[in-house]
This record gives structure tokens, C-alpha cells and sequence, in this order.
């Protein structure tokens, strides 16, 4: 099979140089550190397989990136990682939902705790995104807007006082 990319645009198999991006057209510049960096090896990998259960993912990211010492799940939860192993969404990659105030799923606990464990309540798919997020601890998710939503209806009327709160 003929490639359709450019000699210029190609590199084996690891995708396009650097140097190349510079004839795409788009007018992109650089920084100055970011083309040496670029050509540097890397020993990049994932941090587990796709092949992976959904729950193998949620605690190698668990331990191995918040330094969890493992994972607790609610029975819902349990139920709920059951039903997407069960429904072919296992290969899916898992994104954490937990607060951004901590390393673990407790906002008062600074820094980077130890001797703590990750609690998931529950697990949501996102499967037209192509992924699972295990929400941890007390953390909310934003309620999505209705079709119409209550800020079309407010306003200033003539004598400048706000309608449309009530």
C-alpha cells in the first residue's frame, strides 16, 4: 500500500519529525528547548494494557499515580463495573473523578498522604468519549443545563429592575 503522507512529513514509524511540522503550513514556531527535547529517546509506556480488567486499571492509577495503598468499592460501584465488564466496555480507558485538593480522594489530606486507600462510590461510562470515571470520595459532578435554562427568562425591564429570578 502507497502512504499518502509526504517524504517530509514522514519518520520510521514513530511519526512525523519535528522538523517536519515546520512544512505543514500552519505557521507553527516552536520554542527554542522543544525541538532537541522532541528528538530525545524516551521510554514512554502505559501505564497498564487495555487488556487490563477495569478494575486492574482503577488501581494501578490508584497506587502507582496517587500512591493509594489500594481501592475500595461500594457495592454499587462493584455492580457497576460488573455491568460494563459485561457489556464489552472493559477495554475503555479510566479516568479518575476525585478533588484536585489532594493526591487522595480527602481534600483535608495536603501534599502526597500514605496509608490511605481510594474509595469509589460509583462508576460512570462515557462510552461516546471512550471512557469509564470511577467517581472517589465526596466529589460532585456538574449537573448538565436543561433545554432551557432559567438564565434565557431573566432581564432588566424598563424601569431597570431584574425579572425573571422567580
Amino acid at each position: 500500500m502507497r502512504s499518502t503522507r509526504s517524504p517530509a512529513t514522514t519518520r520510521a514509524s514513530t511519526g512525523p519529525s519535528w522538523r517536519s511540522l515546520t512544512s505543514w503550513g500552519c505557521g507553527l514556531r516552536w520554542p527554542p528547548t522543544t525541538p532537541p527535547a522532541a528528538d530525545e529517546p524516551s521510554d514512554f509506556r502505559l501505564l497498564y494494557p487495555d487488556s487490563a480488567t477495569l478494575r486492574e486499571k482503577i488501581e494501578r492509577i490508584a497506587t502507582a499515580i496517587y500512591g493509594a495503598d489500594g481501592v475500595d468499592y461500594d457495592a454499587l460501584a462493584s455492580q457497576q463495573l460488573d455491568r460494563y465488564e459485561a457489556n464489552g466496555f472493559g477495554n475503555l480507558p479510566v479516568c479518575i473523578a476525585k478533588t484536585h485538593l489532594s493526591m487522595s480522594s480527602d481534600p483535608k489530606l495536603k501534599g502526597a498522604p500514605t496509608g490511605w486507600r481510594l474509595p469509589v462510590r460509583e462508576v460512570r461510562a462515557s462510552v461516546g468519549a471512550g471512557f469509564v470515571y470511577p467517581i472517589c470520595g465526596d466529589m460532585q459532578t456538574m449537573p448538565g443545563l436543561g433545554s432551557d435554562p432559567a438564565a434565557f427568562h431573566i432581564d432588566i425591564d424598563d424601569d431597570g429592575e431584574i425579572v425573571g429570578l422567580s
